[in-house]
């Protein structure tokens, strides 16, 4: 759900930040966007808890999430599903593009000429070499869906 801020500087529409915990199939970085694995289930909550690979196809109804720390392979950590987040971008992404995975990098792709897959962010400043890059992101529900 989008949140309109009303006062201070720096007004403007946000979204709302949707955090959990899942436990990291690899070594992850910060940064690093995975797609949530439904092959297991946790015995007690009955909820999904591992990460996976973005597979080379299209992630049409993956549900996609980025990194919120370092983690070992195995480790426990926070991950962002929605909201403002720092993440890993492809090196010729634009502010203002729109992002998806489509590919098993662990960065989000600029999804102007791809089609049938989910958008899940919006590059809000360009892509930088020395630094993770701000992005508009939503991994649950999608910002859209980039059609033939």
């Amino acid at each position: 759900m989008a949140n309109v801020k009303t006062i201070g500087v720096g007004n403007g529409v946000s979204i709302s930040d949707q955090t959990g915990y899942l436990e990291a199939h690899a070594a992850l970085s910060e940064g690093d966007s995975i797609v949530v694995s439904f092959a297991a289930f946790d015995s007690t909550s009955g909820l999904p808890y591992l990460t996976k690979a973005p597979a080379t196809a299209q992630q049409e109804y993956d549900v996609v999430a980025i990194a919120a720390q370092d983690l070992a392979a195995g480790a426990t950590g926070k991950f962002y599903f929605s909201g403002v987040v720092l993440s890993n971008v492809d090196s010729g992404v634009a502010a203002g593009e729109i992002l998806a995975v489509t590919n098993a990098a662990f960065d989000l792709q600029d999804a102007t000429a791809v089609t049938n897959t989910k958008i899940v962010g919006r590059a809000l400043e360009a892509y930088s070499a020395s630094a993770l890059s701000k992005v508009w992101f939503d991994g649950l529900n999608g910002l859209g869906h980039n059609e033939t």
